[in-house]
């Protein structure tokens, strides 16, 4: 995908991106609002279904306010909303998660799984400046996981709350 130029690895990133662009600089108040939408989307080879993305901005409190969220089959397993502060390039968002497909980040984790699927569930808040963003989990949990070691090739079934941060993924009190 295009994105892959930017950040030096294959994410799998596939689909069809439609939608508008609107820009205002009327005396009023300057604005700038995307909606875009994304079908036939798939992630590390697993589908997304159709992603819809908004992101206006805030003349108030000069932020955009952005809101993503996925529809697979009448099925909504990804709920972002948040804000970006282009002013001191913070980010502030929760994303929740309802089922969400663990294949969509294998891509991030190829150095050492060799496969990562099951399903997830939870919060995860992300905030802080883009370059040193801060990560924090909330009742997340993994059903129907299954991980394969890279380095030793044995696949594990896993199941169980996990936690997740800026440093990495936990797997705590997780029936292997």
């Amino acid at each position: 995908s295009v994105f892959d130029k930017f950040i030096k690895q294959s994410l799998g990133l596939e689909g069809k991106l439609t939608g508008n662009a609107f820009i205002s600089s009327a005396p009023s108040g300057k604005g700038i609002e995307l909606a875009m939408v994304a079908v036939s989307t798939s992630m590390g080879g697993e589908d997304i279904g159709k992603l819809n993305m908004l992101c206006k901005w805030d003349e108030m409190f000069s932020k955009f306010n952005i809101e993503v969220n996925n529809d697979i089959d009448g099925i909504n397993t990804l709920d972002i909303k948040g804000s970006y502060t282009p002013s001191i390039n913070n980010l502030e968002a929760t994303a929740t998660l309802d089922g969400l497909n663990l294949g969509y980040i294998q891509p991030f984790l190829t150095d050492l799984f060799s496969e990562f699927k099951g399903k997830i569930y939870g919060k995860i808040h992300a905030d802080g400046p883009i370059n040193k963003l801060g990560l924090e989990s909330e009742e997340t949990r993994i059903e129907d996981g299954r991980v394969k070691i890279d380095y030793t090739n044995v696949p594990y079934k896993v199941s169980g709350p996990v936690r997740v941060d800026e440093y990495g993924l936990y797997f705590d009190n997780v029936a292997v």
